[in-house]
Order: C-alpha cells, then sequence, then structure tokens
C-alpha cells in the first residue's frame, strides 16, 4: 500500500489553475484522513483500486465479490457515508462523483419530461415544412431528422465524425429557430475557444444566404467557461441554480471533452421552470474522453431498449410520419431514438481516411488488423504531396520531421519577408497575405501521443525550432499555442496564434478569430509554446489540412505509456486531417494501439 495517487494529486494542486481547484483540496484531505484510520485491509485496497480507477477516468468500482460487500456493511459509518457510496450493492463511488452524476440526472430527466408539455413540430407545423422544402437537397434524412428532434425535443445529443454534418444540422437548426422565435437569444459553446469559433463560423457560412447579419450576431459563440461566466478570482461560476442562464437554445459543441464537473455546471444554470432552453450536443462519441474523470458524452446516449425510450417512441413516431408524408422524404426508417441521432456519412475526409478511421473503431480481432494494413502504404519518409492512402513510415527520422515543416514553410517565405518589412497597421491592409501566411502555418501539425521524450512534443518543437531557427523562440513565422486561460486578454486553452515580426523588430502574436485578426505585443502573452507539434489531447476540436503521427517505438513503451496507446487516441488524431495523413509507428506498436480500447466505468445511468 503506498499514498502515489495522492501524493501525484497534491503535487498536481500546486499547478492547477483556479478554476480546476473546486472542491479538489478537501476531497484529497478527507481520503487521506479516512485512511489513516484502522479499517480492514481488503477495504483500504478495495479505496486504492478505486483512486487507481479514478485516474484511469473511472467515475467508480464495479464490485463484483460479495464477501467485500458484506465487509463493507459492517464497517459503515456516518464517517464512510460522508465519504463514499455504494450504489445499488455493486458500484463504489466518491460520494462528490456521485453526487455530480445524481444531479446530472434528476435535471436531465427535468428537460426530458418537458418534452411531453407542448409539441413545436405540431404548433409551428406550416412554418416549419416551408423551411425544411428548402432544404430538402441539401441534406441528408438523418440530418432533416435532427433538426426536427432539435426543436421538438428540449434535449438532444448529435453523434458523428468529422464531416458527417453535425454543424451542418446545427446551423440550419439555428437558422429555422431563428426564423420561427427572431427575438430569442442563442448561445453556442465548446470547451476551447479555438473549436468555439470554429463552430461560429461554419454556422455563419452556411447561414450567410439566409439570415442577416443582425441576426447572426444574436448567435453568441464562447467557451463553456466564458457561457457560465466563470469568476477566477471568486473561484465560482456567475451562472448556477440561483442565477440561471438567460437562452432559449444552448448548443455546445466538442462534448467529448467535457468532464463531469463542468457538465454538472452546466445543467446546474440552466433554468427548469418558465422558459426552459432547448439543450443540443454536437460530439464524437468514438473520439477521446475528457482528460479528467468521466466518459459524459457515451454516458448521456441512452439505450433503444431504455424505458424512456420506449414510453415516448410513438408519440414522436406519430409526428414524424406527419412530416414524411408532407416532406415525402422516409424519415421513420431512419428513426430510432428520440433523444440520440448518429450520423453516418461522411462528406469531408478524403475516402481512405474515412476508411481507415471506421476500422480502427470496429477493430476486433487480427484479420480487422490485416485489412487496416492494407489501407496503408508503407514508405521511408512521407514523398507524396498527394497520397491515395495513409502513409506508414516505420522508423522514425528526426530530419524527416523537419523536412515536412520545412517544405510548408517554404510555400510562404516570401509572404513572410514581406509581412516583416511592414508596420503593423499594414498587415491588415495587405490581408489576403496575412491569411495565406496564418493558414499556411496552423493547417499542418505533428500530434504526438506524449509531451515529453524523444518522441514528445517538447523535444520535437525544440529540433525544429534548432533546425530552422537557429534556436531562437520566438521567431517570425513559429505558430504557438495558448496553455493556460488568460482571461484578462481572452485566450484560452488551446488557442493557436503564430509570431510576426514587423519593421521595428518588434514580435507580435498574431490570432484569428471570425475573420477578423488580432496581435498581441510579446509582453502581454503569458502561457504559450511552439505549436509545430501538439498532443492528440490538445488537437481536438480542431482540424489540419495535414498532419503527421507519432507513436513511440516499443522500446520506449512503458506500462505508463501503454495506457494512452488506445484506439480512440489513434483516431482522434487520424481524424483531425481533412486530407493527408503520415503515421509514424512500429508494426507492433500500431496493432497494440489500435487494440487497446479505452474503458470508463460509469455506474450509474442517466437513462433508465
Amino acid at each position: 500500500m503506498n499514498f502515489l495517487f495522492l501524493e501525484k494529486s497534491k503535487k498536481e494542486l500546486k499547478i492547477m489553475q483556479v478554476d480546476e481547484k473546486i472542491s479538489y483540496k478537501n476531497f484529497i484531505n478527507d481520503i487521506e484522513i479516512y485512511l489513516n484510520r484502522e479499517l480492514p485491509q481488503e477495504i483500504k485496497r478495495m479505496i486504492y483500486d478505486l483512486l487507481s480507477r479514478l485516474e484511469e477516468g473511472s467515475l467508480c468500482l464495479d464490485l463484483y465479490n460479495q464477501d467485500i460487500l458484506n465487509t463493507i456493511q459492517k464497517i459503515k459509518s456516518p464517517e464512510f457515508d460522508e465519504i463514499f457510496v455504494l450504489y445499488k450493492d455493486r458500484y463504489f463511488y466518491f460520494r462528490k462523483h456521485f453526487e455530480f452524476q445524481k444531479s446530472i440526472k434528476e435535471r436531465l430527466n427535468l428537460l426530458i419530461n418537458r418534452n411531453t408539455v407542448q409539441s413545436l413540430l405540431k404548433e409551428k407545423q406550416d412554418e416549419i415544412l416551408d423551411y425544411l422544402k428548402k432544404l430538402i437537397n441539401k441534406l441528408n434524412k438523418k440530418q432533416l431528422l435532427s433538426i426536427l428532434m432539435g426543436l421538438e425535443n428540449y434535449f438532444l445529443v448529435i453523434s458523428g465524425g468529422p464531416g458527417t454534418g453535425k454543424t451542418t444540422v446545427a446551423s440550419y437548426l439555428i437558422g429555422i429557430y431563428l426564423y420561427l422565435f427572431p427575438d430569442h437569444r442563442i448561445g453556442i459553446s465548446a470547451p476551447t475557444g479555438r473549436a468555439s469559433a470554429r463552430l461560429f463560423e461554419s454556422i455563419k457560412e452556411n447561414l450567410k444566404e439566409i439570415l442577416s447579419d443582425e441576426e447572426i450576431q444574436k448567435i453568441e459563440p464562447m467557451t463553456l467557461h466564458r457561457l457560465l461566466g466563470f469568476q477566477p478570482y471568486r473561484n465560482e461560476f456567475l451562472y448556477n441554480e440561483e442565477n440561471p442562464l438567460d437562452y432559449k437554445l444552448i448548443l455546445v459543441d466538442e462534448v467529448s471533452m467535457l468532464d463531469l464537473n463542468l457538465m454538472r455546471s452546466l445543467f446546474s444554470a440552466i433554468p427548469y421552470e418558465g422558459d426552459v432552453p432547448k439543450i443540443i450536443f454536437l460530439g464524437d462519441v468514438n473520439q477521446l474522453p475528457s482528460i479528467s474523470e468521466g466518459n459524459i458524452l457515451s454516458d448521456l446516449i441512452p439505450e433503444p431498449e431504455s424505458s424512456l425510450i420506449k414510453k415516448n417512441i410513438f408519440r414522436y413516431q406519430e409526428i414524424l410520419s406527419i412530416y414524411e408524408e408532407k416532406l415525402k422524404i422516409g424519415l421513420l426508417l431512419e428513426f430510432t431514438n428520440p433523444f440520440f441521432i448518429s450520423l453516418t456519412e461522411s462528406y469531408r475526409n478524403k475516402k481512405h481516411i474515412k476508411e481507415f478511421s471506421d476500422r480502427i473503431i470496429n477493430y476486433k480481432n487480427d484479420t480487422d488488423f490485416y485489412q487496416i494494413q492494407s489501407l496503408l502504404k508503407r514508405v521511408d519518409y512521407p514523398i507524396s504531396e498527394n497520397p491515395d492512402r495513409i502513409l506508414w513510415m516505420e522508423q522514425e527520422n528526426v530530419n524527416e520531421l523537419k523536412n515536412f515543416i520545412k517544405r510548408n514553410i517554404e510555400k510562404i517565405d516570401k509572404d513572410l519577408n514581406s509581412l516583416q518589412k511592414m508596420d503593423k497597421n499594414e498587415w491588415m491592409e495587405n490581408k489576403n497575405i496575412l491569411n495565406k501566411v496564418y493558414d499556411c502555418l496552423t493547417q499542418i501539425k505533428i500530434l504526438c501521443i506524449l509531451k515529453e521524450g524523444i518522441w514528445g512534443v517538447q523535444q520535437i518543437n525544440k529540433h525544429i525550432i534548432d533546425e530552422l531557427y537557429k534556436g531562437k523562440f520566438p521567431s517570425s513565422g513559429i505558430p504557438f499555442i495558448i496553455t493556460h486561460n488568460d482571461y484578462l486578454n481572452h485566450l484560452f486553452n488551446g488557442d493557436i496564434g503564430i509570431f510576426l515580426k514587423d519593421n521595428k523588430n518588434q514580435y507580435w502574436g498574431c490570432f484569428k478569430n471570425k475573420d477578423q485578426f488580432m496581435f498581441y505585443p510579446l509582453n502581454v502573452l503569458q502561457f504559450y509554446e511552439p505549436s509545430f507539434a501538439i498532443t492528440i489531447h490538445k488537437s481536438q476540436g480542431s482540424e489540419y489540412k495535414d498532419i503527421m503521427i507519432i507513436l513511440p517505438p516499443e522500446k520506449k513503451v512503458t506500462s505508463e505509456i501503454e495506457q494512452l496507446l488506445t484506439r480512440q487516441i489513434l483516431y482522434t488524431a487520424v481524424t483531425r486531417a481533412k486530407e493527408n495523413v503520415y503515421l509514424y509507428a512500429e508494426e507492433k506498436v500500431l496493432k497494440k494501439t489500435i487494440a487497446n480500447q479505452i474503458k470508463r466505468e460509469s455506474g450509474l445511468k442517466f437513462f433508465e
């Protein structure tokens, strides 16, 4: 027995931001005090097992041993009940996590039960049909179904991989909602500033011919922390149960990135009486779950056989049959679940990227791995500009990483030099050049499992800067990533910028938001690091033209690293690419990664 997890937690506490510390210190102290009591060894072992599972992302421990259940009953006390919960005589929790789950479930059921109060699809049938008839040739059946369910429900999850049209659905759903209710406020959000800005750009592009600029301004994009009004110096959110959010529609993208605590804060800030907002979640259930504990997107997807689905299914079928007849399109064949829709038809990724990512997720045995290999093209180095397959290199070569970046930078050498000869105020007069430089430097990315080590983010970035910029950072033309939220300057963890130098030799951090560029002098920027290479976790919510994925060599794979090598992390990396994927991985490591699957235990079910 040791206190490795507790010691690690206390060390992490020192570097956590204020907004991540909510009740965490007290939680650790309570556990430590309880473990110092005289307890049966099997109980201590069980608590350490729970701590270990928590570190891996689970919320509880699934107990299948009747003897340990009997021992728990013997030692239960008020002190025990303050810290732990035994749910259904099977799932062993820390009370903090159980109460968070219970809170979400209660509020989720309040939203679901409101669906029977009124039917927007019946009340506004003629207006909705008029709007949808204009979209028949633009959307597939599942996308149309998503819009109908988004209008009818107070809660809906829309899942799908990249290019399946989640943001397209979100755009037209918002468009029809503003068409029906022009005075209503709409909030769109995502875990990172980058993801929320990208969501807004997609919505604006899709609706530019439908909504005026004034109407589009009613859509308010922001990070989830900004949506909830996080106050860092008070260590709390402005919007909560006593002071709920004032939106009629809240749409959240990249929900797989949300942890249990943030989701509970969101559900707590929703009003459940009077003008209750509709909540629409977008995400990819196959992506990595949050870095913190929980598997919230998967948990929010109801099983088709749940009693909640069976209770509601006939009402929805009746309503949809009307729209099916009027629109002359087979909606009922696609309808299985009123609160969850999975989009599967991809319109963006190249065919070989889509097929590769699908096979990763559906892997079952060695035969599947051989089929996955057939989608890869073995090469010694990434020479093809437009391969029709994913290029696979088994031997990592640091120089090739450098050359991957160098070939891209050479495309904008002249433009970068032109900007350096201008005053900063002249850059916006040459927006075409600025756009070209910014897009070129931010549209290719090296994605790593690890942050440290020879094949980690830090060493790869250092090597590239040493070789191409003589070791000088910042330098003009180096992309960088914000590593902590900077509320004063409205810069958020995951935001990507580039460094530019003006004709006065002053460096500026350049960021792009919507169609606008923002420039920050170097001395204003606080938390940043180079981003030629970033971790796969950091890449979530972003997309790039070309990516290079680095898996560590087998000799460097420790037991701790092995836990990170999962099909979800590889799927997440591959699906960041719009055009080209270059994969550095030894065959054994690649096979191990695809075979290994993240499994997180949640215990309590939101839908029963």
